[in-house]
């Protein structure tokens, strides 16, 4: 996100009341102060930031409240992991929130600004990772909170956009298109002497803002399997994780918008926003926001009075499924159809901190993928000896999935067969196989034995199950792992 774009608002997320069909609505939130960032630790407690050390911290979809920053700089991009950690960057200094107050981890005295964003937590929380945005030289540094001695920041020829992943195996998407891949001591898990980028894109992109779903980012040496993104020119790419390379899949914009960020549920269902100069007297700026639907882009109808939007965040209503297996009985009927009890909140907001948002049912395809691994052979286990596991992907959603990948990622082990003839399977580079399922129909099951043989102890397979065309609210399985230790 641009220094720029700071005379337009970005997203912060506020729970509606979950109500079908209630379209877009707009109203104020307590600071007059342009918002830069926002984030939602659960769709009960949200932060948004702005100017002037501006924090705004959200409670159960109550109107805020202004939290003091101890800073007056201004704030770009915010990240809340859960209501006693969040982590809040800007111009000359990044803060940490324990759950009582915001204290600084970084602070820039050098005379010359620097601008810190983004800003990310990993899911551990043992990881704070902040980039510089805009500047001669474009570095990621890490801060350990529970460490007194901080790692070594790190220099890439290109700003950061996204980071995801997990504790020491972490993803990061350049402007160029480029993806590093890295561990909390930001040199590649694998070879610490070696940092070539996990994919480079030939010719660099100008990407301006990037989006990877969730469940997207699987672990080992290979890129995240699904990445949306908006360049310079406001067009939209796609990094699939199969064809070589970004693809652009969208280039007709209206005249005159210009959008800003990205983000929503699954790859079938994804909302960019942005703005266009008002015509009304005054002047100033109107939100803009188009969807996408698994193929096509369409512009949003939004609501009178909708300022310039500059980022987005859609999250889905967890509260209205039963955790664990399956989905709530009782369905809701939208346009005739019955569907599960699944609502998506998707929220902005404008200039002098107006809110725009709206609640509706998921307008996408739901499916609810899960992988588990059995390991077969028995201990003990020896260098050279032939392993076998059985892998059990099913789909336990209300919706057929389709684009259905799985992304096998073995340490130690070298692969042998599988009894997956109708899996058009390929090896990747870097340990790492890719099977393409294609389709797995609500309710359906697909069983595989493989065959692997132990070339060192300990020996590890993971597997994470991934589908580009529908939306997967519950990814507590999507992935699976069979190990051994020494």
């Amino acid at each position: 996100m641009s220094v720029s774009r700071l005379l337009v608002i970005l997203l912060f997320l506020l729970a509606f009341p979950a109500l079908a069909g209630s379209g877009w609505q707009v109203s104020p939130t307590p600071t007059a102060e342009i918002l830069n960032g926002v984030s939602a630790a659960t769709r009960h407690f949200s932060i948004a930031v702005g100017n002037n050390g501006s924090i705004v911290h959200f409670l159960d979809g109550d109107a805020g409240t202004l939290v003091a920053s101890g800073t007056g700089n201004d704030l770009l991009d915010v990240y809340a992991l859960a209501p006693d950690m969040a982590a809040a960057s800007g111009q000359d200094v990044v803060l940490l929130w324990d759950g009582v107050s915001w204290a600084p981890i970084a602070e820039n005295d050098s005379g010359t600004p620097v601008f810190y964003s983004p800003v990310w937590i990993t899911p551990e929380r043992d990881l704070v990772l902040y980039g510089t945005l805009g500047q001669t030289f474009n570095i990621v540094c890490p801060h350990d909170p529970g460490a007194t001695q901080q790692g070594f920041c790190r220099a890439f020829s290109f700003p950061t956009l996204a980071f995801c992943g997990h504790s020491g195996d972490i993803r990061m998407v350049l402007t160029s298109g480029s993806i590093m891949r890295f561990d909390n001591s930001l040199v590649d898990p694998d070879d610490p002497n070696n940092f070539d980028p996990l994919f480079e894109q030939q010719p660099s992109l100008n990407l301006k803002a990037a989006w990877v779903p969730p469940g997207a980012c699987a672990s080992g040496p290979i890129p995240p399997l699904d990445i949306f993104a908006i360049d310079d020119l406001d067009r939209f790419w796609r990094f699939d994780g199969e064809t070589p390379g970004w693809t652009m899949i969208f280039d007709e914009i209206s005249p005159g918008h210009t959008l800003t960020w990205l983000s929503g549920s699954g790859g079938n269902h994804v909302l960019a926003v942005g703005f266009q100069p008002a015509v009304a007297k005054g002047g100033g700026n109107e939100g803009v926001a188009w969807r996408y639907q698994g193929s096509t882009w369409t512009q949003e109808t939004l609501a009178p009075g909708t300022p310039g939007l500059s980022d987005v965040t859609v999250t889905l209503d967890y509260e209205t499924r039963i955790f664990g297996h399956g989905f709530e009985n009782t369905p809701v009927v939208k346009g005739g159809v019955s569907r599960p009890g699944l609502f998506i909140s998707e929220t902005s907001v404008g200039e002098a901190g107006s809110l725009a948002g709206r609640d509706d049912l998921l307008p996408a395809a739901v499916s609810d993928l899960g992988v588990a691994k059995f390991l077969l052979t028995e201990p003990p286990y020896s260098t050279g000896d032939t392993v076998q596991y059985r892998l059990v992907v099913t789909n336990a959603g209300p919706d057929d999935a389709t684009g259905v990948s799985l992304t096998e990622h073995f340490s130690n082990l070298s692969y042998g067969s599988d009894t997956c003839s109708s899996v058009n399977s390929v090896v990747a580079p870097g340990r790492a196989r890719l099977a393409n399922i294609g389709n797995l129909a609500s309710g359906d099951r697909l069983e595989c034995t493989f065959s692997f043989t132990i070339t060192d102890l300990p020996f590890s397979n993971t597997g994470i199950v991934y589908s580009k065309s529908v939306s997967d609210p519950e990814l507590m399985d999507n992935a699976a792992q069979v190990r051994t230790v020494p």
